[in-house]
């Protein structure tokens, strides 16, 4: 069973992880993907000094990483696997050392008519058998595409 380690939400419209843009003068992060990570960033340090740290924490360990994405109806609602890409890439380094000991798990979109739109994210350590059940998972899609 995974235990919780922290919950926020990040307020106003999700910004998808742009590709890097590669010129003359060498390869850049575009600025809007710049800014949202920053913006993930501080909501989520905000909600950790507020709870004072983490005990028994390891950067180094597996997370399990749940998402909602809340939209207005008329929104044009960017590639939920960017915007998730864009959260795992804003806390590297703050939450986890490397986002590759990130364990996706579902997400879910809701629409809210006339509400904010934001993205609510809850990280948790994953336990032995989540991480056993992901590690396998993954092997079996591997063999699918060899």
């Amino acid at each position: 069973m995974s235990t919780n380690i922290i919950e926020f939400r990040v307020p106003g419209p999700m910004v998808g992880k742009e590709r890097a843009r590669v010129t003359r003068r060498g390869t850049y992060t575009p600025q809007k993907t710049l800014d949202y990570e920053e913006k993930i960033r501080t909501y989520c340090m905000k909600e950790w000094r507020a709870r004072g740290g983490l005990i028994n924490y390891d950067p180094n360990g597996w997370f399990v990483v749940g998402f909602e994405f809340y939209h207005r109806y008329a929104e044009l609602f960017p590639d939920a696997d960017n915007i998730m890409k864009c959260a795992c890439d804003a806390l590297q380094g703050r939450i986890w050392y490397n986002d590759k000991h990130v364990i996706p798990r579902a997400w879910r979109a809701i629409t809210n008519v006339g509400k904010d739109c934001g993205m609510d994210i809850s990280i948790h350590h994953a336990g032995e058998y989540e991480h056993h059940e992901y590690v396998k998972a993954k092997k079996g899609m591997e063999r699918c595409y060899k």
